[in-house]
């Protein structure tokens, strides 16, 4: 919706719902807003449907055909949404911010290590000690019972 006026009370009242982008136009590059073709796959109380319609973009918004976006749907004429920007770029940070806490590395516990197979590039930063270089078997360690 392009009417600024109403995508405001849309917002407000309607209801929030995600919808993903199966078509868009191409948005050039260095323009601030724009007017984009799109349409919808949207989502409403159980029902999935289309939705046609222009809407406004800022240039730096993260969105491309298959992103999942926050709109607005009025409940009284579900052809009428407005994009939820706010709700959207907060989903996106958070999203993005989980891909790199993932990234980063969590610990795993490593169980009944039998062999070590160094054969290319470690994929961390610290140096492999000499003794690992190639392929080794691990001895198990031996169990010592205390008391009695």
């Amino acid at each position: 919706m392009l009417n600024p006026i109403k995508n405001k009370k849309l917002l407000k009242r309607g209801a929030p719902v995600r919808a993903r982008i199966i078509e868009m136009s191409e948005r050039p590059p260095g323009q601030d807003c724009r007017a984009v073709k799109m349409t919808l796959e949207v989502q409403f109380r159980g029902d999935t449907y289309t939705l046609r319609d222009r809407f406004m973009v800022a240039g730096d918004e993260p969105i491309k055909v298959g992103s999942e976006i926050w709109v607005a749907v009025d409940p009284y004429d579900r052809q009428k949404a407005a994009i939820a920007w706010e709700r959207t770029r907060e989903d996106f940070r958070a999203r993005t911010a989980k891909r790199r806490e993932l990234a980063t590395g969590i610990a795993v516990p490593v169980t009944k290590v039998r062999e070590v197979t160094v054969g290319s590039t470690p994929k961390t930063t610290r140096e492999i000690p000499q003794e690992f270089k190639g392929t080794q078997k691990l001895e198990p360690i031996p169990t010592v019972m205390i008391g009695g």
